[in-house]
């Protein structure tokens, strides 16, 4: 099952729920309403209190609850919330703790960012959403995990759709006093990390090395690149004459 039909299932059960009085473990109906619970609420438009109901299975002797569709289970936020979060940091630029301030502002209306944009709000009495940009951290770790996972299933195909256009990059990291060169190989237009390696020396070998194992790694012909974005290093240079032979160069400022 790729990305698509994961999504068209999740949009599914979101429309046509499962029903409450099934119980999740055997499956059968000799349930019982148990009681309600308060939980929390923190969604784009604020942040609420509900009573959520509890069930009792008669004969698996265990209470269960119908999971909340809008998070994801022992979320703190919404699923909307985090799509917009890791939406924002990708497409617009920032850093984390600029997103977690203009969420917060948009959750929490007449507080921070809200200011500036709605001066004539006034702050709810409801509880306010302490968003921390160390959540977006986790919830950019989570990503990562679940598209690392789709990669090892399906290669690229059964992450995203190879956009045909590569950019790469050198650069230096210094790790325990010692520097070091780090390569890095990105899709130019989905902005996936395809390859992050620390290289021994930066020269034409070891970053065709990187090119050779990126398109093994990812399951990718060499026909399938079209373009290669990087700076006028000569072992891109090379790259292009040894591997990438049907791609053609884009310079970077």
């Amino acid at each position: 099952m790729n990305i698509i039909h994961q999504a068209l299932d999740f949009v599914q059960r979101l429309l046509h729920p499962d029903d409450p009085r099934r119980c999740p473990h055997c499956k059968k109906r000799m349930t019982k309403k148990n009681g309600t619970r308060e939980v929390t609420i923190r969604d784009l438009d604020g942040v609420r209190k509900e009573r959520h109901q509890n069930w009792w299975c008669h004969l698996c002797q265990k209470s269960y609850y119908v999971p909340d569709p809008r998070r994801e289970k022992y979320a703190r936020y919404t699923r909307r919330v985090k799509r917009k979060g890791l939406d924002m940091y990708i497409h617009m630029g920032g850093s984390l703790r600029a997103v977690a301030e203009w969420l917060r502002s948009e959750i929490n209306p007449g507080t921070e960012r809200a200011r500036v944009w709605d001066p004539l709000s006034e702050p709810k009495d409801d509880p306010e959403a302490k968003l921390n940009h160390t959540s977006l951290w986790r919830w950019l770790q989570d990503a990562g995990e679940k598209a690392q996972k789709k990669r090892l299933e399906g290669g690229y195909r059964g992450l995203a759709r190879f956009s045909g256009a590569l950019v790469a990059d050198g650069t230096g990291v210094k790790i325990r006093g010692q520097s070091h060169p780090l390569h890095l190989i990105c899709d130019a237009v989905t902005r996936v990390g395809m390859r992050i390696q620390r290289l021994a020396e930066e020269s034409d070998v070891a970053v065709r090395g990187q090119f050779w194992a990126l398109l093994r790694d990812w399951g990718l012909k060499v026909n399938e690149v079209k373009v290669l974005i990087s700076d006028g290093a000569h072992w891109y240079r090379a790259a292009l004459d040894w591997i990438l032979r049907k791609a053609r160069q884009q310079r970077s400022i």
